[in-house]
């Protein structure tokens, strides 16, 4: 499968990852804030990762600096979406304020989400 996200910047803020190895995992990498303009913009992919095969679905948020509420909403959007068709959802490199809100949230309780030790 082709990424369904694609740009030809380096400083993109969406890279996608699905290697032969993985045909069945999908990789969505987000860069800088995952709020409620970045929502905005992915929902269409969001929506699609939601509805295609893949399983798991990674949730690549190292890179990503600032969360908001509406990006806990479509984090929790997606992980409900694929839990109704038995897939998983994974949450990986959290750090910084997205961590610290995840926490308070207590969504780390919930989801399955990778930290990134400092």
């Amino acid at each position: 499968m082709n990424a369904i996200v694609t740009s030809n910047s380096a400083t993109s803020p969406v890279t996608t990852q699905n290697t032969a190895e993985q045909q069945h995992r999908f990789e969505l990498s987000l860069h800088g804030a995952f709020d409620a303009t970045r929502v905005q913009q992915l929902r269409a992919d969001l929506d699609y990762l939601a509805c295609c095969q893949h399983n798991p679905i990674v949730l690549n948020l190292a890179a990503v600096n600032t969360l908001d509420s509406s990006g806990v909403g479509a984090i929790v959007y997606l992980y409900k979406r694929l839990a109704i068709t038995g897939r998983t959802l994974e949450v990986t490199g959290v750090n910084g304020q997205p961590l610290q809100l995840m926490q308070s949230l207590r969504i780390d309780k919930s989801l399955n989400i990778t930290t990134v030790q400092a």
